[in-house]
């Protein structure tokens, strides 16, 4: 039998300002290259295709808090799509 819920949906804002943590700790994945002075958006979307087979695709929209010296302050898209397997 499958699960019960066989697609699932999330949606995430994070803001994280310059300086606020050490970039080390920080998602890798938001941002062009990751670290602090990031805002955007977190899209996810999963499906269940089998008992122990699953896709994940998550996409970050982000852009810059402040320009902070920086010379790209463009909005960044990035695009995700994991396969899960369990066993």
């Amino acid at each position: 039998s499958r699960d019960a819920c066989d697609a699932w949906f999330s949606y995430a804002y994070e803001r994280l300002e310059t300086d606020a943590v050490v970039s080390a700790f920080t998602n890798s994945h938001m941002g062009p290259i990751g670290g602090s002075n990031v805002k955007g958006h977190v899209l996810q979307a999963g499906y269940v295709l089998t008992k122990n087979l699953s896709l994940l695709s998550t996409a970050w929209i982000t852009k810059p808090v402040d320009d902070a010296g920086i010379s790209n302050t463009n909005t960044t898209y990035r695009w995700q799509v994991n396969v899960v397997g369990k066993f």
